[in-house]
């Protein structure tokens, strides 16, 4: 995982668990369907904040983070 990853994660407020195809609950299995994706488990409901489609068209690791803080609802000034 590269620092700058590694830190923006631990900069957010959310318990953030980075899970293999294989390791995801059969609970998730017919939520998330395309790899990788970004998911929201919240009250026992899981929401696709970022699709595998979507995931795949962010290039680099600051558009990455722009569209995490986007969907979270985060201000964007936290990314760097």
């Amino acid at each position: 995982m590269k620092n700058d990853w590694k830190r923006f994660i631990a900069g957010l407020s959310y318990e953030v668990k980075f899970l293999h195809k294989n390791e995801l609950p059969k609970s998730l299995q017919s939520v998330i369907n395309a790899f990788p994706c970004l998911a929201l488990q919240e009250d026992g409901h899981t929401s696709i904040l970022i699709s595998g489609e979507e995931f795949r068209e962010i290039k680099d690791l600051d558009t990455l983070k722009q569209r995490v803080m986007a969907v979270l609802g985060l201000p964007q000034s936290k990314t760097r």
